[in-house]
């Protein structure tokens, strides 16, 4: 279902969020609508907005990223681990992993630099599964981005992001953009990009 109205001459052209299907669209919050780039008007740039990945029964928003933050360890009762590449992709837990460390270690006394970040900014850290959604749809990601006056992802070749799917207690699985999934020690420095659940 498509919402038509006329907003200064501009039709309207928003998609209730139940009515979606896969792709990536610009949140208008005011409106609790999605919106497609070509149907985003930029008069609306001054309002909430976010970009928006929707992906069979996954939908998040995809916030700002930074870089140079430490991960954390995995010593959290409950925590599972994924000791294979073929598993961990398939890891969507990551707003769900985010709550099980922050309320173990609370979140001001969290050793997780990139988990602290994400929390802090309304989202969470992602799971390798969400990562690489991200990535398989980056550049309609960035040019939604760019349409709505949003800061975009940097992509640099070789960058790793640190996802909230561990290995083992002391590693964890990471993504360099343009390469495979593999995995790293915690207290290594990662990108991070954090994710919103809608």
């Amino acid at each position: 279902m498509m919402l038509r109205g006329r907003c200064f001459g501009f039709i309207e052209k928003g998609i209730p969020l139940s009515s979606s299907v896969d792709g990536v669209y610009i949140y208008r919050k005011s409106k609790n609508m999605l919106y497609k780039k070509e149907n985003w008007n930029v008069n609306w740039n001054n309002e909430q907005k976010e970009v928006v990945l929707k992906s069979g029964s996954h939908m998040f928003a995809i916030l700002d990223q930074t870089s140079g933050l430490r991960g954390g360890d995995g010593y959290v009762t409950g925590l599972t681990f994924f000791s294979y590449v073929d598993s961990a992709k398939n890891d969507f837990r990551g707003k769900s992993t985010t709550d099980l460390i922050v309320s173990h270690f609370g979140l001001y006394n969290l050793n997780h630099e990139a988990m602290y970040y994400c929390v802090v900014n309304g989202g969470y850290l992602p799971a390798l599964g969400e990562l690489i959604l991200v990535f398989n749809h980056i550049n309609e990601i960035n040019k939604c981005k760019d349409k709505a006056g949003l800061s975009l992802i940097n992509i640099v070749s070789g960058w790793e992001y640190i996802s909230s799917t561990y290995k083992d207690k002391r590693i964890v699985w990471v993504m360099p953009f343009g390469g495979t999934a593999s995995y790293k020690a915690y207290g290594n420095t990662f990108n991070v990009i954090p994710i919103k659940q809608i």
